[in-house]
């Protein structure tokens, strides 16, 4: 009988760690694969994770993206005054308003330009 009782015990005590392991996976999951990441990387590579130059690029991967975000916005934007210029102005004289519409358009790709030049400054590594 005791070994019957011992046994439900330790089962119970596997079971309670268990139930508790999987809890702070569930909730602290992120963390933990994050720092089992930084820790075998550290371990193989002999060198920290977080360096600065691992941070610099991390900056210079927003500030593309938010250029390429910009680009994006410019674009739409452009679109919709075209749209919104063909709706309104139906009885305008039709050589003045693709005069107009040209300017707008060589505005717009100039500004996609700067930005595309912008974007290929930034020199990223990989």
């Amino acid at each position: 009988m005791t070994e019957g009782l011992a046994e439900a015990f330790f089962r119970g005590i596997v079971q309670a760690f268990v139930f508790t392991l999987f809890f702070i996976i569930l909730f602290l999951g992120k963390k933990i694969f994050l720092y089992i990441k930084v820790g075998l990387y550290q371990l193989i590579y002999k060198k920290p994770y977080w360096t600065k130059e691992r941070e610099e690029n991390n900056k210079l991967v927003k500030e593309r993206d938010g250029l390429l975000r910009g680009k994006d916005k410019i674009i739409k934007e452009s679109i919709e005054r075209i749209i919104e210029d063909r709706s309104l102005d139906t009885n305008k004289n039709y050589q003045e308003y693709y005069k107009i519409e040209k300017e707008e358009n060589e505005i717009f790709k100039n500004k996609i330009v700067e930005i595309e030049k912008k974007i290929k400054e930034i020199n990223l590594p990989f």
